[in-house]
């Protein structure tokens, strides 16, 4: 082994033995990826999913003001539900409508709509009997509350499309039309798009959210650790003074930070498909993703992707790191630098952006558009290769940078 990489090795792993003994660092890159993402994950899953069968199974209690007696039938309908308990109006209420005073019916209506007294409120004024007579649309006023799901509202909806079927076929019977006579258009919809590219589009948009943060983040500490931490420690002067050139000591500390960020990056990978293997909860939609994503080829593409993404994190956070006088002050600084990592993954998610040879070369919008095309199973190899090339270059010149910037004793001394 030449002697440049046995100096390098060297370093490289005094400084990954100490970092393995800070509890800080082990936690950002153990705990978050294996622990708290995946619960995180499952609790949400669970949550949503008892929200929504709760408001399935919810029993509505629905009044329904008809002064022209033309909405029986949605009325006998809603009677006849088992999961909708039809109640009267509050007497001040029927006698703003009946008063035809709109805003006093609106307010007392939204205030027991708020105080949960009532779920929904379906107002047939007298013209709604009027306007079916002369086969003109009749206008029904709606009052639910929404501020959560709209499962309640659907489910009303729902019945109100029934009321409306109701009607129009009893008006096409009366002209001796057939029904099909209204439709002057019928689309055959055909979505090309699998579900897969579907739902890669979807899944894939958030998951880079998770590895990038936790390779950032998984990064930071030992980067702080492994520059001002030694400041503070009153180490780095003894870590200079060693018989390592400042060039192996740079590259053995980055390998390090690199290290620890994509295990935490891998590590989420690993945690995400083991969590959505290991419950129930998550929609069965998620398989066929949940498949690509274990698939070796899948594996090999994010590792490879994920690679130069981790170095160019370790290059930024040691020349940030070494900077700073203190911990606390690397801290500050190197905080902040997350929304700025995170904001080009959020682009990604834009309507219209797409992975063309520009999107390949701007750095973390890339990843976040290349993750997507590889779970949509729509990879472009060459735009691939160019992404990962430009990767690599970035964090080639931020090494480099890393390198100089280490070099400078008003730094190091600093």
């Amino acid at each position: 082994m030449p002697l440049k990489m046995k100096q390098i090795l060297t370093v490289f792993k005094k400084e990954f033995t100490d970092t393995l003994r800070d509890r800080r660092t082990l936690m950002s890159m153990l705990l978050a990826p294996l622990i708290l993402y995946p619960l995180m994950m499952i609790v949400f899953a669970k949550f949503s999913t008892s929200q929504q069968e709760k408001s399935m199974e919810k029993v509505l209690k629905v009044a329904v003001y008809d002064a022209g007696n033309a909405a029986s039938s949605l009325v006998n309908d809603l009677e006849g539900d088992e999961k909708v308990e039809v109640i009267d109006l509050p007497p001040a209420v029927e006698k703003a409508l009946v008063n035809d005073d709109a805003a006093a019916a609106d307010s007392l209506i939204a205030q027991a709509i708020r105080s949960e007294e009532l779920d929904i409120v379906l107002v047939f004024p007298a013209q709604f009997a009027d306007a079916l007579a002369q086969n003109l649309p009749g206008e029904v006023d709606f009052y639910f509350n929404a501020k959560t799901m709209d499962i309640v509202k659907n489910r009303m909806e729902r019945k109100l499309d029934m009321f409306e079927e109701i009607i129009l076929n009893k008006r096409f019977a009366a002209q001796g039309l057939d029904r099909s006579f209204a439709q002057g258009l019928k689309v055959d919809e055909k979505n090309v798009a699998t579900k897969q590219e579907i739902l890669g589009e979807v899944v894939g948009g958030f998951l880079p959210y998770i590895f990038i943060i936790l390779c950032f983040t998984g990064s930071m500490y030992p980067a702080i650790d492994l520059a001002a931490g030694e400041k503070e420690r009153g180490t780095i002067e003894t870590i200079l003074t060693s018989p390592v050139s400042k060039l192996h000591l740079v590259l053995g500390k980055i390998g390090v930070i690199m290290i620890t960020g994509l295990t935490s990056a891998i590590l989420a990978l690993l945690s995400i498909f083991l969590s959505i293997n290991l419950t129930d909860v998550i929609p069965l939609a998620i398989n066929d993703i949940v498949a690509t994503l274990a698939s070796t080829r899948t594996l090999i593409l994010l590792i490879l992707m994920l690679i130069p993404m981790a170095l160019l994190f370790a290059s930024i956070l040691i020349s940030l790191s070494i900077y700073a006088k203190s911990y606390k002050e690397a801290q500050s600084v190197i905080t902040p630098m997350l929304i700025l990592i995170i904001f080009p993954a959020f682009v990604g998610l834009m309507p219209g952006v797409e992975l063309d040879v520009t999107t390949a070369l701007v750095p973390i919008l890339n990843i976040s558009l290349v993750t997507k095309q590889i779970l949509a199973g729509t990879l472009s190899m060459p735009l691939f290769l160019l992404t990962v090339a430009s990767q690599f270059v970035l964090a080639g010149i931020v090494t480099w940078f890393s390198i100089q910037w280490f070099g400078r004793e008003q730094v190091l001394l600093r």
